[in-house]
């Protein structure tokens, strides 16, 4: 079951946007996610964006086919019964909030913790000389525990 498509903790339609900055997009974009990793993917936009497109012209290897379209359909039906949107949000939280622990503590050297949902970065201070290699330190940790991570590294 992919997390992705609620990794920032509100569901789309504009409010992975809109809830969290304030601002509303010209253009979503969004893939992998809705379909629980089958290809599909979509574009959505306000209608005097879309309405000068000419018929056609939004195709490609990701457009929808109906094995993809029914993979979204069960991915959004798991999505609100498993409650995966609030889920983000929470385990997020949690997650957050023992990294303000830690960085607390003083023990590493963390600039920032920043993100929304589960979509979380840590930032390390660069021009600290106890910093240098402990992200790599962290990313090899995390990935000794099976744990799902992007590293800048």
């Amino acid at each position: 079951m992919s997390l992705k498509l609620s990794r920032a903790s509100r569901s789309y339609g504009g409010q992975a946007i809109d809830g969290h900055y304030g601002v509303t997009p010209d253009i979503l974009v969004m893939a992998k996610g809705l379909a629980s990793g089958m290809p599909l993917s979509a574009v959505a936009t306000r209608a005097e964006l879309s309405d000068r497109q000419p018929p056609g012209s939004m195709g490609g290897t990701y457009a929808g086919n109906a094995v993809a379209c029914a993979a979204a359909c069960a991915t959004l039906d798991v999505f609100e019964q498993e409650n995966l949107v609030d889920n983000a949000a929470d385990m997020g939280r949690y997650i957050r909030e023992a990294l303000h622990d830690i960085v607390a503590a003083n023990k590493y050297p963390v600039r920032d913790i920043r993100g929304l949902g589960l979509m979380i970065g840590i930032e390390f201070e660069d021009t600290n000389p106890a910093a240098k290699g402990c992200a790599s330190k962290v990313a090899n940790a995390c990935i000794d525990r099976d744990m799902r991570i992007c590293s800048g590294i």
